[in-house]
């Protein structure tokens, strides 16, 4: 899928888009009139593809500023679709501004860099208190030592893992409540 120009690897659009989503395209079949949260969100591509496909409300925060504010002009010009981006540093907690519920939480490729930065208490308090802000399923992707800290913080939220992947290379996960 990549092409080489001038010894620098290119990988074309259509295969990052489809990589991003690797493990996860199950998840678009509920993204019809669905709230989704993005943490650690980036430029907000994961909420453009549930909104593009009729999620009502998409919410992201990302410590990125510029990532944020790409974001939201991403997002202008949707129609049906109210989204908020904000930039949030999670391991100060969760922004104040969240919804008490989302049907769809995604944490992608952020926990390892809260693990370094959050004693494991004050991390495994952040990990409740998002699986209690899940609805419906909460997806991560990260590294495979990651797993069972993040699967016994969702099953105290009740939430119970369905689906694992490692299409991409890297660890996925789903949990539904």
């Amino acid at each position: 899928c990549a092409v080489r120009a001038k010894g620098v690897r290119i990988i074309p659009w259509q295969y990052r888009r489809r990589v991003r989503l690797d493990g996860l395209a199950d998840l678009l079949m509920f993204a019809r009139g669905a709230s989704v949260l993005d943490l650690g969100c980036s430029r907000g591509l994961i909420g453009y593809e549930f909104a593009i496909r009729g999620a009502t409300l998409v919410h992201g925060c990302d410590i990125a500023t510029g990532a944020i504010a790409t974001a939201n002009h991403l997002f202008n010009d949707l129609t049906g679709c109210n989204s908020r981006f904000e930039v949030a540093d999670l391991a100060e907690g969760p922004p104040d501004w969240l919804l008490p519920a989302y049907d769809l939480v995604f944490m992608l490729g952020v926990y390892h860099k809260l693990r370094r930065v959050m004693p494991s208490d004050a991390l495994l308090t952040l990990m409740r208190g998002i699986g209690v802000k899940t609805r419906g399923h909460f997806a991560w992707n990260g590294y495979a030592e990651e797993f069972d800290a993040i699967d016994e913080a969702m099953t105290w939220s009740d939430l119970r893992c369905v689906h694992r992947s490692t299409i991409s290379g890297q660890p996925t996960a789903a949990w539904r409540r």
